[in-house]
């Protein structure tokens, strides 16, 4: 990932980590600020991503909406993979 080694995203990973435990002393509501910060990003980052890949809109609501549509056998890897990613 962004051709870093592998041990640049452990420490990443670590110093993150200590950062959420050191705000647990000004309180939890920082915390879930924090979090909401990063989930915002990401959403984000979603919205402007399906910009770029040019999704075709109703078909996106259409699956939002009702779920797995028209969904064969053999992608039932790829709809327990989406789902366990969550």
């Amino acid at each position: 990932f962004f051709g870093w080694p592998y041990y640049v995203g452990c420490l990443l990973s670590l110093l993150t980590t200590m950062f959420f435990l050191s705000t647990l002393k000004y309180g939890v509501r920082v915390l879930e600020y924090i979090v909401v910060f990063f989930v915002g990003v990401m959403s984000i980052a979603l919205w402007v991503e399906m910009t770029f890949v040019g999704v075709n809109g109703p078909k996106l609501v259409r699956g939002w909406a009702i779920g797995f549509v028209d969904s064969k056998r053999d992608e039932l890897f790829s709809i327990v993979g989406i789902i366990g990613s969550v």
